[in-house]
Protein backbone atom coordinates (compact mmCIF):
# COMPACT_ATOMS: atom_id res chain seq x y z
CA UNK A 1 0.00 0.00 0.00
CA UNK A 2 2.81 2.83 1.14
CA UNK A 3 4.41 2.07 -2.63
CA UNK A 4 1.32 2.18 -4.26
CA UNK A 5 0.79 5.28 -2.70
CA UNK A 6 4.11 6.76 -3.06
CA UNK A 7 3.83 6.04 -6.90
CA UNK A 8 0.18 8.05 -7.18
CA UNK A 9 1.90 10.78 -4.91
CA UNK A 10 4.42 10.96 -7.69
CA UNK A 11 2.47 10.51 -10.14
CA UNK A 12 0.19 13.74 -9.05
CA UNK A 13 3.43 16.11 -8.26
CA UNK A 14 4.52 15.47 -12.23
CA UNK A 15 1.25 16.30 -13.73
CA UNK A 16 0.40 18.90 -11.48
CA UNK A 17 3.98 20.84 -11.62
CA UNK A 18 3.34 20.60 -15.42
CA UNK A 19 -0.66 21.67 -15.31
CA UNK A 20 0.19 24.68 -13.00
CA UNK A 21 3.55 25.77 -12.85
CA UNK A 22 4.71 25.03 -16.80
CA UNK A 23 7.49 23.21 -15.16
CA UNK A 24 8.70 20.99 -18.00
CA UNK A 25 11.34 18.46 -15.99
CA UNK A 26 10.17 16.40 -12.99
CA UNK A 27 12.02 14.29 -10.71
CA UNK A 28 10.55 12.68 -8.21
CA UNK A 29 11.06 9.03 -6.33
CA UNK A 30 9.04 6.61 -8.24
CA UNK A 31 9.11 9.21 -11.58
CA UNK A 32 11.75 11.18 -13.75
CA UNK A 33 10.78 13.34 -16.50
CA UNK A 34 13.33 15.28 -18.57
CA UNK A 35 12.22 17.92 -20.97
CA UNK A 36 8.43 16.86 -20.42
CA UNK A 37 5.45 19.38 -21.53
CA UNK A 38 1.78 18.63 -20.51
CA UNK A 39 -0.50 20.27 -22.76
CA UNK A 40 -3.10 21.80 -23.38
CA UNK A 41 -2.93 23.62 -20.10
CA UNK A 42 -6.24 23.75 -18.67
CA UNK A 43 -8.33 26.48 -18.29
CA UNK A 44 -9.30 26.21 -14.32
CA UNK A 45 -8.19 24.30 -12.24
CA UNK A 46 -8.83 19.94 -12.77
CA UNK A 47 -10.17 19.12 -9.20
CA UNK A 48 -9.47 15.14 -8.33
CA UNK A 49 -11.07 12.53 -6.62
CA UNK A 50 -9.57 9.32 -4.56
CA UNK A 51 -11.17 6.42 -3.28
CA UNK A 52 -9.53 4.76 0.08
CA UNK A 53 -11.29 4.47 3.26
CA UNK A 54 -8.09 3.29 5.15
CA UNK A 55 -6.09 5.80 7.26
CA UNK A 56 -4.20 5.47 4.44
CA UNK A 57 -6.32 6.03 2.15
CA UNK A 58 -8.12 9.01 3.90
CA UNK A 59 -4.53 10.40 4.35
CA UNK A 60 -3.99 10.31 0.71
CA UNK A 61 -6.75 11.90 0.01
CA UNK A 62 -6.40 14.45 2.53
CA UNK A 63 -2.56 15.49 0.92
CA UNK A 64 -3.42 15.06 -2.73
CA UNK A 65 -7.13 15.62 -3.57
CA UNK A 66 -10.39 17.43 -3.58
CA UNK A 67 -12.78 14.91 -2.99
CA UNK A 68 -13.06 11.45 -1.45
CA UNK A 69 -15.67 8.76 -2.35
CA UNK A 70 -16.96 7.53 0.42
CA UNK A 71 -19.36 4.63 0.80
CA UNK A 72 -22.10 5.05 2.35
CA UNK A 73 -23.28 2.14 5.17
CA UNK A 74 -25.88 -0.38 5.92
CA UNK A 75 -29.74 0.12 4.62
CA UNK A 76 -31.47 2.69 5.53
CA UNK A 77 -29.26 4.37 7.67
CA UNK A 78 -27.84 7.13 5.50
CA UNK A 79 -25.81 9.07 8.12
CA UNK A 80 -24.51 6.12 9.20
CA UNK A 81 -20.99 6.47 7.29
CA UNK A 82 -20.89 10.30 9.48
CA UNK A 83 -17.34 8.41 11.47
CA UNK A 84 -15.33 7.99 7.78
CA UNK A 85 -16.48 12.07 7.21
CA UNK A 86 -14.85 12.66 10.38
CA UNK A 87 -11.55 10.90 10.00
CA UNK A 88 -11.51 12.58 6.54
CA UNK A 89 -12.25 16.05 7.99
CA UNK A 90 -9.54 15.71 10.60
CA UNK A 91 -7.13 14.52 8.52
CA UNK A 92 -7.64 17.01 5.61
CA UNK A 93 -7.52 19.71 9.05
CA UNK A 94 -4.10 18.62 9.82
CA UNK A 95 -2.76 18.79 5.98
CA UNK A 96 -4.57 22.34 5.80
CA UNK A 97 -6.60 21.79 2.75
CA UNK A 98 -10.66 21.65 1.91
CA UNK A 99 -11.49 18.29 1.45
CA UNK A 100 -14.82 17.00 1.23
CA UNK A 101 -16.71 13.59 0.82
CA UNK A 102 -18.26 12.14 -2.29
CA UNK A 103 -20.52 9.62 -0.39
CA UNK A 104 -21.86 6.46 -2.74
CA UNK A 105 -25.77 5.30 -2.06
CA UNK A 106 -27.95 2.40 -4.17
CA UNK A 107 -31.32 3.62 -4.34
CA UNK A 108 -34.31 1.20 -4.71
CA UNK A 109 -37.13 2.85 -4.79
CA UNK A 110 -41.23 2.74 -5.71
CA UNK A 111 -44.39 4.61 -4.87
CA UNK A 112 -44.47 2.73 -1.77
CA UNK A 113 -42.22 1.50 0.98
CA UNK A 114 -43.62 -1.98 0.93
CA UNK A 115 -43.46 -2.06 -3.01
CA UNK A 116 -39.67 -0.87 -2.84
CA UNK A 117 -38.92 -3.63 0.30
CA UNK A 118 -40.30 -6.24 -1.90
CA UNK A 119 -37.81 -5.60 -4.77
CA UNK A 120 -34.90 -5.99 -2.41
CA UNK A 121 -35.96 -9.16 -0.78
CA UNK A 122 -36.21 -10.52 -4.54
CA UNK A 123 -32.85 -9.12 -5.00
CA UNK A 124 -31.68 -10.93 -2.11
CA UNK A 125 -33.27 -14.09 -2.68
CA UNK A 126 -31.75 -14.37 -6.42
CA UNK A 127 -27.76 -13.55 -5.21
CA UNK A 128 -25.67 -16.36 -6.08
CA UNK A 129 -24.40 -17.36 -2.03
CA UNK A 130 -21.56 -19.50 -3.60
CA UNK A 131 -20.06 -16.21 -5.46
CA UNK A 132 -20.95 -14.01 -2.27
CA UNK A 133 -19.15 -16.76 -0.17
CA UNK A 134 -15.56 -16.92 -2.29
CA UNK A 135 -15.83 -13.07 -1.81
CA UNK A 136 -16.23 -12.85 1.65
CA UNK A 137 -13.04 -15.51 1.93
CA UNK A 138 -11.03 -13.61 -0.05
CA UNK A 139 -11.69 -10.33 1.46
CA UNK A 140 -11.11 -11.61 4.85
CA UNK A 141 -7.65 -12.63 3.64
CA UNK A 142 -6.53 -8.87 4.28
CA UNK A 143 -5.73 -9.23 8.07
CA UNK A 144 -4.23 -5.54 7.81
CA UNK A 145 -6.94 -3.76 6.95
CA UNK A 146 -8.49 -1.56 9.51
CA UNK A 147 -12.45 -1.12 10.36
CA UNK A 148 -13.19 1.16 7.49
CA UNK A 149 -11.36 -0.30 5.03
CA UNK A 150 -13.56 -1.26 1.72
CA UNK A 151 -12.55 -5.14 2.24
CA UNK A 152 -14.28 -5.56 5.69
CA UNK A 153 -17.54 -3.25 4.36
CA UNK A 154 -18.27 -4.63 1.25
CA UNK A 155 -18.37 -8.28 3.00
CA UNK A 156 -21.02 -7.82 5.83
CA UNK A 157 -23.78 -10.31 5.64
CA UNK A 158 -27.11 -8.63 5.41
CA UNK A 159 -26.13 -6.42 1.93
CA UNK A 160 -23.60 -8.57 0.70
CA UNK A 161 -26.08 -8.92 -2.07
CA UNK A 162 -24.99 -5.50 -3.79
CA UNK A 163 -21.34 -5.53 -2.12
CA UNK A 164 -22.84 -3.20 0.62
CA UNK A 165 -22.72 -0.10 -0.34
CA UNK A 166 -24.74 2.03 1.57
CA UNK A 167 -28.63 0.94 0.12
CA UNK A 168 -31.50 3.42 0.83
CA UNK A 169 -35.20 1.66 0.24
CA UNK A 170 -38.29 3.17 0.19
CA UNK A 171 -40.96 5.08 -2.11
CA UNK A 172 -39.77 8.56 -3.92
CA UNK A 173 -40.52 10.74 -0.50
CA UNK A 174 -38.66 8.18 1.58
CA UNK A 175 -35.51 8.25 -0.64
CA UNK A 176 -35.70 11.97 -0.84
CA UNK A 177 -35.49 12.74 2.75
CA UNK A 178 -32.85 10.09 3.56
CA UNK A 179 -30.77 11.32 0.76
CA UNK A 180 -31.56 15.42 2.91
CA UNK A 181 -30.25 13.61 6.16
CA UNK A 182 -27.20 12.31 3.84
CA UNK A 183 -26.64 15.50 2.98
CA UNK A 184 -26.63 17.36 5.99
CA UNK A 185 -23.88 15.16 6.72
CA UNK A 186 -20.38 17.89 7.39
CA UNK A 187 -17.92 17.09 5.32
CA UNK A 188 -20.15 15.58 2.61
CA UNK A 189 -19.96 17.94 -0.59
CA UNK A 190 -21.67 15.80 -3.43
CA UNK A 191 -23.64 12.27 -3.26
CA UNK A 192 -22.81 9.48 -5.92
CA UNK A 193 -25.79 7.13 -6.72
CA UNK A 194 -26.12 3.71 -8.22
CA UNK A 195 -29.94 2.07 -9.89
CA UNK A 196 -30.90 -1.31 -9.62
CA UNK A 197 -32.92 -0.60 -12.39
CA UNK A 198 -30.86 3.04 -14.40
CA UNK A 199 -33.26 3.30 -16.92
CA UNK A 200 -36.02 4.06 -14.57
CA UNK A 201 -34.59 4.43 -11.75
CA UNK A 202 -32.58 7.70 -12.94
CA UNK A 203 -35.71 9.07 -14.64
CA UNK A 204 -37.62 8.88 -11.25
CA UNK A 205 -35.10 10.21 -8.87
CA UNK A 206 -35.10 13.21 -11.76
CA UNK A 207 -38.50 13.53 -11.81
CA UNK A 208 -40.01 11.88 -8.35
CA UNK A 209 -37.08 12.34 -5.91
CA UNK A 210 -35.32 14.88 -6.44
CA UNK A 211 -38.17 18.27 -6.82
CA UNK A 212 -38.97 17.51 -2.89
CA UNK A 213 -35.28 17.30 -1.66
CA UNK A 214 -34.56 20.63 0.71
CA UNK A 215 -30.83 20.12 0.21
CA UNK A 216 -30.82 20.34 -3.53
CA UNK A 217 -29.68 24.37 -3.31
CA UNK A 218 -26.53 23.52 -1.25
CA UNK A 219 -25.85 21.07 -3.91
CA UNK A 220 -23.22 21.35 -6.94
CA UNK A 221 -23.79 19.79 -10.25
CA UNK A 222 -20.74 17.85 -11.12
CA UNK A 223 -19.17 18.96 -14.00
CA UNK A 224 -22.01 21.69 -15.56
CA UNK A 225 -20.59 24.52 -17.56
CA UNK A 226 -20.83 28.12 -15.97
CA UNK A 227 -24.32 29.77 -16.40
CA UNK A 228 -26.14 27.04 -16.59
CA UNK A 229 -28.61 25.70 -14.67
CA UNK A 230 -30.39 22.13 -14.57
CA UNK A 231 -33.16 22.85 -16.57
CA UNK A 232 -30.46 24.65 -19.19
CA UNK A 233 -27.97 21.82 -20.23
CA UNK A 234 -24.75 22.12 -22.11
CA UNK A 235 -25.59 19.76 -24.44
CA UNK A 236 -28.43 22.36 -25.90
CA UNK A 237 -31.45 19.66 -25.69
CA UNK A 238 -34.64 20.83 -25.27
CA UNK A 239 -35.39 20.69 -21.70
CA UNK A 240 -38.74 19.23 -20.12
CA UNK A 241 -41.67 20.71 -18.70
CA UNK A 242 -41.17 22.52 -15.20
CA UNK A 243 -43.85 19.93 -13.59
CA UNK A 244 -41.17 17.10 -14.77
CA UNK A 245 -39.12 18.14 -12.55
CA UNK A 246 -34.71 19.27 -13.36
CA UNK A 247 -33.30 18.15 -16.45
CA UNK A 248 -31.25 15.20 -16.81
CA UNK A 249 -29.47 14.43 -19.36
CA UNK A 250 -25.93 12.24 -20.07
CA UNK A 251 -24.23 15.29 -20.41
CA UNK A 252 -24.40 16.39 -16.14
CA UNK A 253 -24.04 14.27 -13.51
CA UNK A 254 -26.58 14.91 -10.54
CA UNK A 255 -25.45 15.33 -7.13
Amino acid sequence: MEDSTGNLADGHGRIYSDWEQRLADFKGKHFTMDDCVMKPQPESKIELLAAGQSERGLQFSAEYTDYSFVMGQGINTPTKFTLVCEALLSTAEKSGRDVGAYVLFMIISDETDEAAQAKWETYREGADLEALSYMGVQGAQDDQADDNATAKEINLPEGAANFNMGTLIGSYATIAAMLDEAAAVPGVKGIMTVFDNFLVGLDKFGTEIQPPMTSRDALQIAGSHKGQSLSQPPCGKQERPASRGPFLCDCLQSL
